[in-house]
């Protein structure tokens, strides 16, 4: 068996000459593989791994020359047009928008199964906000996230509208009327041998979200207390939001 630590010529029997043979003998069944540019170079080469690690460097080489030929040509095809190295730009901080919640009220923020709806409840817990999380049906989003100490969680077993009412009822008798309403919508993954990528749990999770939005509004108009109504969607690629204060 071959180790990469053979001397070439005291274990293997190859001197120079021969490992020079060699070399031109794959050349000429393989073309593509790099060319020595200096042939004494290589008979300098001791082991196996010496020889190995030779050939990378060469492969190395002759791809960053081909990368730059590459660029060369599009510069010559192109004419007239200004290129310049691109340079990191650092962004300023993201605007915040301050919006309280009115006293005694809760934020409710759907699950989408990630992280992500840890990090928001443990942000809006730290601003002092009081957050349950509502689990959509297991057969809709079937994992739970983590959540901080503190927050509650409301787990919705099916996806009837009459259920969903009586659920959001009980959240506000147990933890106050909702006065932040967040929904983070899960990743699906899309079968990249359709030209549509259409899932209908997602259908089902949109429907929930828009009777999520008719019941808090009725919640709301029951209230007779000024208050201050936040609606916002989270989705893989855009954030949403509407907002109402109503006296």
């Amino acid at each position: 068996m071959l180790e990469l630590d053979m001397d070439m010529e005291a274990d293997l029997g190859i001197d120079s000459i021969k490992r020079v043979e060699i070399m031109g003998a794959l050349q000429e069944k393989y073309p593509d593989l790099p060319k020595p540019s200096n042939v004494e170079e290589l008979a300098e080469l001791r082991t196996i791994g010496q020889i190995v690690e030779y050939l990378q460097k060469l492969a190395g080489a002759e791809k960053k020359k081909q990368q730059h030929e590459s660029i060369n040509q599009l510069d010559e095809s192109v004419p007239n047009v200004q290129r310049r190295p691109a340079k990191l730009q650092i962004l300023p901080p993201p605007d915040f928008w301050e919006f309280p919640i009115p006293e005694g009220h809760i934020a409710l923020i759907t699950d989408d199964g990630s992280l992500t709806t840890t990090k928001v409840a443990e942000l809006l817990s730290q601003r002092g906000w009081k957050v349950v999380v509502l689990n959509l049906p297991p057969s809709l989003v079937p994992e739970k996230s983590p959540l901080p100490a503190g927050v509650n969680r409301v787990t919705l077993q099916d996806a009837t509208e009459e259920h969903l009412q009586q659920q959001l009822a009980a959240i506000a008798t147990h933890y106050g009327n909702v006065g932040a309403f967040i929904h983070i919508h899960p990743v699906f993954q899309a079968n990249h041998n359709s030209s549509v990528a259409y899932f209908p749990e997602e259908k089902a999770i949109i429907k929930q979200v828009f009777f999520i939005a008719k019941h808090l509004k009725k919640i709301s108009q029951c209230s007779s207390q000024s208050r201050t109504q936040l609606f916002l969607y989270r989705s893989t690629f855009r954030w949403g939001f509407w907002s109402r204060t109503q006296s």
